[in-house]
């Protein structure tokens, strides 16, 4: 994965490349914040680099982490070099702001979890580890 950001022209014109790839009974939208937009086009790249031809159904944010959902019609090696990758983007994604792209930790408010860069704990939202049970569930365990 490359350090660098991609333009932002490239980048709108790989966005809409990646929504073209999206049959359209799963919706034509990248559902996650724009701080992921340049994971999630990197990662298009790569893909695309091992099956030119690969149909992506989903892309979103779920549990707190980037999720590339897609079908090869390649072969099984193909395939799982291509899983190998979407897992690499999932796991940086756990890493950097969905919102900001900036440095980022898993957080949670309200029965949701984000990973978000530190100023948004001011909005409510705390860090994941140690939250407790009752505000996971809304009630106290037993």
């Amino acid at each position: 994965m490359t350090e660098e950001n991609i333009e932002q022209q490239e980048l709108d014109a790989i966005l809409a490349e990646i929504k073209d790839r999206i049959p359209p009974p799963w919706g034509k939208t990248i559902a996650c914040g724009e701080g992921w937009h340049q994971l999630v086009a990197k990662c298009h790249l790569e893909l695309k680099a091992l099956d030119p031809n690969y149909e992506i159904c989903q892309i979103k944010e779920k549990f707190g982490t980037l999720r590339f959902y897609f079908w090869t019609k390649k072969d099984d090696e193909t395939e799982l070099a291509m899983w190998k990758t979407s897992q690499k983007y999932e796991l940086a994604s756990a890493e950097l702001c969905e919102l900001t792209g900036k440095p980022g930790k898993l957080m949670f408010k309200q029965g949701l979890y984000k990973t978000l860069a530190e100023e948004y704990e001011k909005e409510g939202w705390e860090p994941s580890i140690g939250v407790e049970a009752v505000k996971i569930f809304g009630k106290e365990s037993t």
